[in-house]
């Protein structure tokens, strides 16, 4: 069955798993694990790490920059080499790529199997209803299809037409293989219309991880970070993610289990000899170091003052309208909260203590009075011990899940473009070789970044963890003053009722180069003017934001919708597939994104694009 469900029992995918790791280590290798650069998707490796390091398990990571850079890796795999895996695991990626033809059109197939764990949605087809040598998880908690009811193709009907091709084909080849791949159900008319998320990777690999009876503290922390960042980011309904930190506080009640799969029954002298043995990742195992609480829902308010912590929060900066009235009724909310206008400005690690430790129950009491419900809430929170060389005013000691999401992320898109300038302004290259010297660049730099977000997760190195809090602050402030900028030269223009669209110059600045960065723009944006902003009754419309960039010579396009209710689907990545369509094939289009609401045009295309953008809307 190549459907791991873990809605309807997942008990049995955990043990289906659990076989498919150890045979495929036994039989033929290691495990070679592509991993997105995407904070959710790391923490899901780690988690992963740990499960094949309690079997003994070698496993091995690759940085997934794009589907490209993945197809590049496995081809470089000879089928009698001696390190070729025995299973390939995505992470974060691949569920809209076609699986079982990708891996037939490998060298290893014969000794490699693949398992698919991605929160995107929709999945593709093919990998869900044809090969048993493609695995995908179902861990969808409201799935508009089951994938495991899928009637596929019987083996009679495969048998009958591998006859018919055999004549046809002279014994078979490429054809037979590449019509098996093709799926034979009905698929339902609006599947490939709409684009969501499922459970993070993160919280699906705890999953498993709890299955497999290999769950700790540093696990769950792990899981909380890959869940909290699909929040975070806007990348689902509210009441999605919640109902996953729900699930990670259940988990974190109930008893420890610290890896009884190595040391046999768990009796006290082995769970002793476990935690001695375990390896050291700088976090105390203390269970009291781990809390899910009321926490004050700000932009890193712990490593800034509260006042530009406020500011840069889209909850309060719309619904106090701050871009238009000022800070006048944010000073007000603090002075009701016991605050005062000069500790407001300092660093939160500075104000006194008696001040500090009532800002969330005054916040708590206050925040209905001033329209900024929801500024409060539970969110996980870790205490670390302090490293050495620690900067004591930066509090790196405490991090609430929100916070590292932030920190991790910056790391990953700290200086992607690094010398794409100086190969823009290089005489000697001719457009077709400079556009793949800097997609080259970026790719390599991407790699780089992968290594210290891995690395930050481990909250060892202090100097990597100011750095990324550094530039976590600059991306927020850099997205408020873009965002600032395009309101105030009334750049954001409604289409027809139906979306909202903004177009700007990405100029020299480097960080919205970075598809994840301008969604970001594109979401606060839409909160800080229209969903924070308007009252109930208006109904916030979804936005494009197009980046232009010279340096390529592309637009980059990014589509978000406000996710109102539990039911709300981002349509863009439909609108993208028919705008591309309607403008044939004369255009110079890439869809390689893991978020199928990102895509990159050629500039001279533009304008084809958006023919066939707004005449399917």
């Amino acid at each position: 069955m190549p459907v791991l469900s873990l809605n309807e029992d997942a008990g049995n995918a955990c043990a289906q798993f659990l076989q498919i790791i150890d045979e495929r280590s036994k039989q033929a290798g290691s495990i070679l694990a592509f991993v997105s650069c995407d904070v959710d998707a790391i923490c899901a490796y780690k988690i992963l790490e740990e499960i094949c390091r309690v079997r003994s398990i070698s496993v091995s990571s690759a940085p997934a920059t794009d589907w490209e850079s993945v197809k590049e890796h496995v081809e470089k795999f000879e089928e009698d080499d001696l390190d070729v895996p025995g299973l390939v695991v995505l992470l974060g990626c691949g569920g809209m790529q076609n699986l079982p033809e990708f891996l037939y059109n490998t060298k290893i197939r014969r000794t490699t199997k693949l398992v698919c764990l991605d929160s995107q949605r929709p999945l593709l087809w093919q990998n869900v209803a044809t090969q048993n040598e493609v695995y995908v998880f179902e861990d969808d908690p409201d799935p508009r299809t089951k994938y495991s009811e899928i009637n596929t193709t019987t083996d009679e009907e495969l048998e009958e037409e591998e006859d018919v091709l055999d004549e046809d084909n002279d014994g078979g080849g490429r054809p037979l293989k590449r019509r098996r791949f093709e799926s034979q159900q009905e698929q339902p008319e609006d599947y490939y219309k709409v684009a969501w998320h499922a459970t993070p990777c993160a919280v699906t690999m705890l999953k498993l991880a709890r299955g497999l009876e290999v769950v700790d503290k540093d696990l769950l922390w792990l899981a909380a970070v890959g869940g909290t960042a699909q929040r975070e980011f806007s990348y689902a309904h509210e009441g999605h993610c919640d109902r996953q930190l729900q699930f990670l506080q259940e988990v974190g009640e109930s008893e420890d289990v610290i890896r009884p799969k190595m040391f046999g029954i768990l009796t006290p002298e082995n769970e002793a000899r476990a935690a001695r043995t375990a390896p050291s990742t700088g976090i105390a195992r203390d269970k009291k170091n781990l809390r899910y609480e009321d926490d004050i829902q700000a932009f890193l308010y712990r490593h800034q003052s509260l006042m530009t912590a406020m500011s840069l929060t889209s909850l309060v900066h719309g619904r106090m309208r701050l871009s238009k009235d000022g800070t006048m009724h944010l000073k007000q909310f603090f002075s009701e909260s016991g605050v005062n206008p000069s500790e407001s400005q300092q660093l939160s690690s500075a104000m006194p203590f008696h001040v500090k430790s009532k800002l969330v129950r005054k916040f708590k009491e206050n925040e209905r009075r001033h329209n900024i419900e929801g500024l409060v809430g539970k969110a996980f929170v870790r205490h670390f011990h302090r490293l050495h060389g620690q900067h004591q005013s930066l509090a790196l000691h405490e991090l609430s899940a929100a916070d590292t999401i932030h920190i991790a992320t910056a790391l990953l898109e700290d200086g992607v473009s690094l010398g794409v300038e100086s190969i823009k302004d290089n005489p000697d290259y001719d457009p077709a070789t400079r556009k793949g010297e800097i997609n080259r660049t970026i790719k390599v730099n991407m790699r780089k970044n992968w290594a210290k977000c891995y690395d930050s997760l481990a909250f060892m190195d202090c100097e990597l963890l100011k750095n990324g809090l550094n530039f976590a602050l600059q991306i927020q402030q850099e997205i408020e003053q873009k965002a600032k900028m395009l309101i105030q030269e009334r750049k954001v223009i409604t289409y027809r009722a139906v979306f909202k669209w903004a177009k700007f110059n990405i100029g020299g600045s480097d960080l919205f180069r970075r598809p994840s960065i301008v969604r970001r723009l594109a979401v606060w944006l839409m909160e800080i003017t229209y969903k924070h902003a308007l009252k109930k009754s208006h109904k916030t419309l979804p936005h494009l934001i197009i980046a232009q960039d010279d340096a390529r010579e592309t637009s980059l396009c990014v589509g978000v919708i406000p996710y109102q209710d539990k039911g709300e689907r981002n349509m863009f990545a439909h609108r993208f597939g028919a705008a591309a369509h309607a403008a044939g094939n004369n255009i110079s289009i890439k869809h390689d994104f893991w978020d199928p609401n990102i895509v990159e045009i050629a500039t001279k295309d533009w304008l084809k694009f958006w023919k066939g953008l707004t005449s399917s809307t």
